[in-house]
């Protein structure tokens, strides 16, 4: 089997963020995807809020400009994280360093909003590899 370009980071360390105007960045990915090239980023991450279980925790895949993928959770119950499944999104490439981020935020400031065992993991896509979404 022939090598497929990959890249991947993962970041266990816990980051925590107390406001609703800021963001807190849990784990990132820098890398150079090829010119026109397709690349599935797939991106997970554990969350919880330590303050209350009725309010969200605001998470997004950040680029430096744009919100590539974003969402709110809100957690069964305090003090407990919640993985996400793995989530995904199609890149393609412009021959420039991209660099991602996976970010939290509070949705009501003060809360205590945690995230943990944050992961990305970016595939070229090959010829013989079919994508498709439904916006």
């Amino acid at each position: 089997m022939a090598y497929r370009e990959h890249y991947e980071s993962f970041t266990a360390a816990e980051v925590a963020n107390t406001s609703a105007v800021t963001w807190a960045t849990q784990s990132s990915l820098t890398f150079t995807p090829a010119s026109g090239a397709d690349y599935i980023v797939f991106w997970s991450v554990e969350l919880t809020n330590d303050t209350t279980a009725t309010r969200d925790i605001k998470c997004r895949v950040w680029d430096g400009t744009t919100a590539l993928a974003a969402f709110n959770m809100e957690p069964r119950d305090a003090n407990n994280y919640y993985p996400l499944a793995q989530n995904f999104f199609k890149l393609t490439g412009a021959g420039a360093s991209v660099s991602l981020e996976l970010q939290i935020q509070c949705e009501t400031a003060g809360d205590d909003c945690k995230a943990r065992n944050g992961a990305f993991t970016v595939i070229r896509l090959g010829a013989n590899d079919r994508y498709a979404e439904n916006l």
